[in-house]
């Protein structure tokens, strides 16, 4: 944050050249080439990293802006205690998870698929790439 507060800075005052004391820590390897030259810090370059890290904080989560409803703060998205329904907590799901269950509908399915009879083409030989046997 304190990049984009160094932009704003530099945008009020007009300013040409990127401060040295202009932090620098957030800048992937990929950047710093581009970023830090031999003549100081490119302003350009600079303005590019600053708004390409915003952007991956924003998609990530990591950042987030008050009132916004694309960005807001991910724990804005939970229902804490105090505001939870009473039967939310008393609901339970159930999932086939017995192995017999699971077994049974597999079994079903692939009865269902061997019992078709195989697709015969013109000259009548069986097409059997998908039948089982």
């Amino acid at each position: 944050m304190g990049a984009i507060d160094t932009l704003r800075a530099m945008n009020r005052s007009n300013a040409r050249k990127v401060p040295v004391e202009a932090p620098t820590s957030f800048l992937r390897k990929r950047w710093k080439p581009y970023v830090l030259t031999e003549t100081g810090v490119d302003r350009q370059f600079y303005e590019l990293a600053v708004l390409t890290e915003l952007k991956n904080g924003l998609r990530a989560g990591d950042v987030w802006v008050p009132g916004s409803r694309q960005f807001k703060d991910f724990e804005e998205y939970l229902v804490g205690r105090e505001q939870r329904p009473r039967s939310f907590t008393a609901m339970v799901i159930r999932w086939p998870t017995r192995r017999r269950l699971h077994i049974y509908s597999r079994t079903t399915s692939f009865a269902a698929l061997s019992a078709r009879s195989p697709k015969k083409d013109r000259a009548g030989a069986a097409d059997c790439r998908w039948s089982i046997r």
